[in-house]
């Protein structure tokens, strides 16, 4: 869910510069009316093109214009009568801005979601599985004896670990206690490597049950594997050389009623 809404949120943010980047260079011309000094973009009570003159009022513009609250009468304003297709062309820009955004992304955005919910609905049985089994597994592990914020409270078992982990410590310091503590360390690494060997060994075994398994359902519902394709080719290459060998002798025999002219 997250990874699809950091997709959109960057395919948003792309066609926001994009068509930000267009609008400020189509309409910054490096000059404000004098009339509007003390307003700044958008807040201006006479909107016109000197919102475009920079980069970051081009796009507060048009974020704010995806949920109508700016105007489009601020994209096709005109300064004189030259500018007629300077001012079409902003109106072309930001009608695709709007088809883009308001349209595509936020269909792409619904088909996203759904897409997720989807996912999430097909493994719904392995999830409530597995988060039963979680919880089970909770109720068995050695945790605190005791609820929050009753655990505060030391308890017996409490004040017996750590007597047993401070006497550990106090005799791994010993001569003897390095000389087990290395005769451990190696004890623990044969572990894991034990470990790691039955894990492939059993990986192996369950891709091999797998691979059965599915062969077998194969062959049960009569669909082509590599063996039937393999018989069915030796099948046709006999029957195309006995279809030879019959054809051949059919020949010569009718050779010798027929004789060339």
């Amino acid at each position: 869910m997250l990874q699809d809404f950091g997709k959109f949120l960057g395919m948003f943010l792309l066609v926001l510069f994009s068509f930000t980047i267009g609008l400020t260079q189509l309409y910054d011309k490096g000059y404000t009316s004098k009339e509007q000094k003390d307003c700044v973009g958008i807040f201006c009570e006479q909107q016109s093109n000197d919102t475009f003159h920079s980069f970051i009022g081009t796009c507060f513009a048009l974020f704010w214009y995806i949920f109508s609250l700016a105007h489009v009468a601020i994209f096709v304003t005109r300064f004189s009568y030259g500018e007629e297709l300077q001012s079409f062309v902003g109106a072309v820009i930001v009608g695709t801005y709007n088809v883009v955004v308001v349209i595509v992304l936020t269909k792409l955005l619904v088909a996203m979601l759904h897409k997720s919910f989807q996912l999430i609905a097909n493994h719904e049985d392995k999830e409530w599985k597995f988060a039963r089994a979680k919880l089970w597994l909770s109720y068995f592990d050695d945790k605190c004896t005791l609820p929050p914020p009753f655990n505060i409270i030391p308890s017996p078992k409490t004040i017996c670990y750590m007597i047993s982990s401070l006497s550990k410590w106090v005799c791994s310091h010993t001569s003897k206690g390095k000389v087990k503590r290395q005769n451990s360390l190696k004890e623990w690494r044969n572990l894991k490597q034990k470990r790691d060997e039955n894990y492939q060994k059993v990986m192996c075994c369950l891709v091999h049950r797998y691979l059965t398994s599915m062969r077998q359902k194969m062959q049960s519902t009569d669909q082509a594997t590599v063996e039937n394709l393999n018989e069915l080719r030796q099948d046709l290459s006999k029957f195309r050389n006995e279809i030879r060998d019959l054809l051949g002798f059919r020949t010569s025999k009718y050779a010798m009623f027929y004789p060339r002219n």
